[in-house]
């Protein structure tokens, strides 16, 4: 019977992993993965992440069941740190929250929800994307449109382009926005662009939905956070994707959450149903343990302090690895852009023969998009990184 399915093509991705980890180089250098690393190329565990898993370590006493929409604690904890007291106090029970399998789990979530409201469900996605996003909706039957996100010839948000697609969407469709540190490009709308982007959205009857993945590593937790507050301010219907992964570097623990304000009491307690059927049918219950740290941490008024330290000294290793390769003397804008961008990730202007020569003749791992996780360059590889796409650019 399984010999009946259709043959399905492997994440580039996960294809460029597999095959990094078997290249035996001692000098291969893994771009393609947005994870932090520091500048010895180690993804280390925060210390306030330690210090909230040995308390609970002895404090936790039970591990039965918390319920489909997860842990209510964590929910209460994360969402004080990301909403605006006074808003918060102003929706009241029309902000619906619900935990969620990582950020990656939290726009499935937006998806299932989203896509019971119509018969004909279309979403606006940004080109370029994060890879999943087009799946995640296109899975869950959506007609997905793109808008143009990017100016490859300035290196910089072609916002003309963005706008121009938002006054041509219709009622009912969803928008699809990266809250900030855009993957894959690492260019963010400006305060004012977002504030006219809305104004457009909102007048058009579109939803939004902003996946906020990399709070704090762009500007600051506070300064990345004011998307969500002034989409708040802005909408009666808005949509948030958070993840967990980045801020906390608990990648692997899965810890994600589903934020929707919706403009009546009505129209909360049908999302938090239509949330919690789509989770029972599928994983039923998400995992508690990365959440009830983040939930600890959030709560403390000693490890959050820790926390936002450890977040702050990550981004600014991540500003000082862009300053200092955007100074490669490179023409064509191949570097130079990357100091003014945040997060990550950076596109440079490499065709696909270029990356996979990179990766095949000096064992340097990116996708053929031309992506680069920026600390995937450790200060001991700076030279070497610099030296072959030198090399590279110059044939």
């Amino acid at each position: 019977m399984f010999e009946s399915l259709p043959s399905f093509p492997a994440d580039p991705l996960l294809s460029l992993i597999s095959a990094f980890a078997a290249d035996p180089r001692p000098t291969k250098m893994d771009l393609g993965v947005g994870v932090y690393k520091n500048p010895f190329g180690d993804t280390p565990v925060m210390q306030a992440v330690k210090r909230a898993e040995r308390w609970l370590a002895e404090q936790q006493h039970t591990k039965t069941y918390l319920g489909i929409t997860g842990s209510i604690e964590f929910q209460t904890n994360l969402t004080k740190l990301l909403v605006r007291s006074d808003l918060a106090a102003s929706l009241g029970s029309k902000l619906v929250t619900f935990q969620a399998v990582g950020g990656t789990g939290a726009l499935w979530l937006a998806a299932q929800l989203l896509a019971k409201t119509s018969s004909k469900p279309r979403i606006w996605i940004s080109n370029p994307a994060w890879a999943n996003h087009p799946g995640i909706f296109l899975a869950s039957g959506f007609t997905v449109e793109r808008y143009d996100y990017y100016n490859a010839a300035s290196g910089g948000v072609d916002f003309q382009a963005i706008a121009s697609a938002a006054g041509m969407m219709q009622r009912g469709d969803a928008f699809l926005l990266q809250g900030c540190c855009h993957n894959p490009t690492g260019e963010d709308l400006s305060i004012p662009q977002l504030r006219e982007l809305f104004d457009i959205l909102r007048n058009r009857g579109v939803i939004p939905l902003i996946d906020i993945a990399y709070a704090g590593l762009a500007l600051g937790f506070d300064a990345d956070l004011e998307i969500l507050n002034i989409a708040l301010e802005t909408f009666d219907e808005v949509l948030f994707a958070f993840s967990c992964s980045k801020n906390f570097s608990l990648y692997r623990e899965r810890v994600g959450l589903l934020l929707a304000k919706t403009s009546s009491e009505v129209g909360a307690d049908r999302v938090r149903g239509a949330l919690a059927s789509t989770a029972r049918c599928s994983y039923s219950m998400p995992p508690d343990h990365g959440a009830a740290v983040v939930s600890v941490i959030a709560a403390s008024d000693e490890l959050r302090p820790l926390w936002l330290l450890e977040l702050e000294q990550i981004r600014r290793e991540i500003v000082t690895k862009r300053q200092r390769l955007s100074s490669a003397p490179f023409g064509n804008n191949v570097l130079s852009r990357l100091s003014a961008q945040t997060g990550f990730f950076s596109l440079l202007p490499l065709s696909p023969a270029a990356c996979r020569r990179l990766t095949s003749e000096y064992g340097i791992y990116l996708p053929d998009s031309g992506r680069i996780s920026v600390l995937g360059i450790s200060n001991e590889n700076e030279e070497s990184f610099i030296r072959s796409l030198g090399e590279v650019l110059n044939d």
